[in-house]
């Protein structure tokens, strides 16, 4: 019995131990996301609140658009990021940064923008702000999904080809028929928000 003891304890401390955290990028940045890729010159990037800053392997460069803050970025081409910058002002929206010139340019305006989620199963683009849902093919081009109208859009995921989406007031499921489209679909049921009533904790 002892030695099932001491191995149990042996076992248990050796789990319990057996993560290591380690900083990435400089440690005195204000990050609001991270990506890794194998397919741009840059292996990581990280949204900073003033822009983002790129890792070429040896040394992290920071690049801002007036120091507006980025909220997320995805690879858009070998030479180009697709990123979003969220100032709660006219500028915000969603940018391609080139990463030859290493210039900023808008490809659509977009209240508050908070995330960017690529679909590899449709392939295309999401954005969600607090106004609503975007899509585009191309990351250039963006089409409104009329569903999502004034409707803050706080994150998005795939779940084998099925896209769910997270706004203040329901999770809707959209059921992947080649092209997306929330309005025939929407809502699934899948979880309802209610008002709580605090004093009767209904």
């Amino acid at each position: 019995m002892k030695a099932l003891v001491f191995f149990v304890i042996v076992a248990f401390a050796t789990c319990s131990f057996a993560y290591d955290w380690t900083p990435i990028g400089p440690n005195d940045i204000d990050a609001n996301n991270i990506f890794f890729s194998e397919t741009i010159p840059y292996s990581e990037v990280i949204c900073t609140s003033t822009g983002i800053m790129l890792f070429d392997g040896t040394a992290w460069e920071e690049y801002t658009n007036a120091g507006l803050p980025a909220t997320d970025a995805d690879v858009l081409s070998t030479g180009n990021i697709l990123t979003t910058l969220n100032d709660n002002s006219w500028s915000d929206g969603i940018y391609e940064f080139d990463l030859n010139s290493l210039q900023y340019n808008v490809t659509e305006y977009f209240t508050e923008p908070h995330f960017i989620f690529k679909n590899d199963f449709d392939n295309n683009f999401y954005i969600g702000g607090s106004q609503g849902l975007m899509r585009s093919t191309t990351g250039l081009n963006w089409i409104n999904l009329e569903y999502f109208n004034f409707q803050n859009c706080p994150e998005m995921q795939e779940n084998s080809g099925h896209l769910i989406v997270a706004t203040e007031n329901e999770v809707v499921l959209n059921n992947y028929n080649q092209v997306p489209d929330f309005g025939e679909y929407a809502d699934m049921g899948m979880i309802e928000l209610s008002i709580i009533d605090e004093a009767s904790g209904l």
